[in-house]
Order: C-alpha cells, then structure tokens, then sequence
C-alpha cells in the first residue's frame, strides 16, 4: 500500500456543504418566514435542435427556534419551493413558512435538486438565496380616518433591492 492511496475528490458530506450559513432572526418574533429564491439568468435546458425546454430546481429553507439566551432549540424545520421555467427571463419563487409559535429563529438554505450532468446540451439552472423576511401579522382594527393599501409585489430584481417595503 503506498501513501495516498485512500485519496477522495470532492467533499465526503455533501449535504452539510450545500447549506448556507444560519442566519438569525432575533430583533422581531416572527410568525412566518418569507425567502427569496432567484434564477436571474432564466431556468431552461436547450440542445440546440428545437426550443428551450423547461426544468426546474427544488429550494429548501430550514429554521429552527431560538430562546432568549440565543440557544436553538426544538426539530429543525423545512419548507421547500420550486423554481420552474423554460426561458432565459428572469424567474424565481418564494417560500413561506409558518412558525409554530412567535420566536426569535435562525434559518438557512440549500438547493435540493442535483445538477443535471447527464443531458446533451446546455442546462440554465442556477438559484440565488435573495433576501429573507421574517413577518407578523398586523392585527390593527382601525387606522382611523386614513386610507391603508396593502399590496404583494412579484419577486423581480428591481422589487427584492427593497430593502424596506
């Protein structure tokens, strides 16, 4: 047996290296999650000989509970979304998870689907962690004598650069 001879290539636990970091959400105690998901360069696989065809990648969002020394506790909980399409536009989705009770919780990302390494020609597929948002619902009967709008924007590049809807 000579040295090196039990060299790998590549990372040995894929999974813990496709995470994102934690991030925490300690200033509020949302009751629900809200993460962007992005494919800026469109979502499509195309082999030259007839039109773009559509794919799609899975995204998981994980969170889990924070008390107020800052110690996770509780399971880790996940929701996923898809992000689909069939031309080189911009596309993405957004994931919205409910937390079981208002707490302060860290999160994190991954992109479930494996790349596809397999098909003849070229695959658009890349996903971008945009931004994430953690809300509570506001529960005001009456503003008074003002006129209040609530309105929802489509995920685009210009609307996630708001920084403070």
């Amino acid at each position: 047996m000579q040295a090196f001879d039990d060299a790998t290539i590549g990372p040995a636990d894929t999974y813990t290296k496709s995470l994102t970091d934690w991030v925490t959400i300690d200033r509020i105690k949302p009751e629900r999650l809200v993460a962007n998901i992005s494919a800026d360069n469109g979502m499509y696989k195309d082999n030259g000989k007839r039109s773009k065809q559509s794919t799609a990648v899975v995204a998981e969002l994980q969170y889990q509970l924070i008390d107020e020394n800052g110690n996770p506790y509780g399971p880790v909980y996940t929701k996923q979304g898809t992000v689909t399409g069939r031309s080189a536009d911009f596309t993405g989705v957004s994931i919205i998870a409910i937390l079981p009770a208002p707490s302060a919780v860290r999160v994190r990302a991954r992109r479930v689907t494996n790349l596809d390494l397999d098909f003849d020609g070229q695959v658009v597929d890349e996903i971008k962690y945009v931004n994430l948002y953690g809300q509570i619902q506001d529960k005001t009967s009456d503003y008074g004598n003002r006129t209040t709008i609530h309105t929802a924007r489509k995920q685009t590049p210009r609307a996630s650069a708001v920084k403070q809807p």
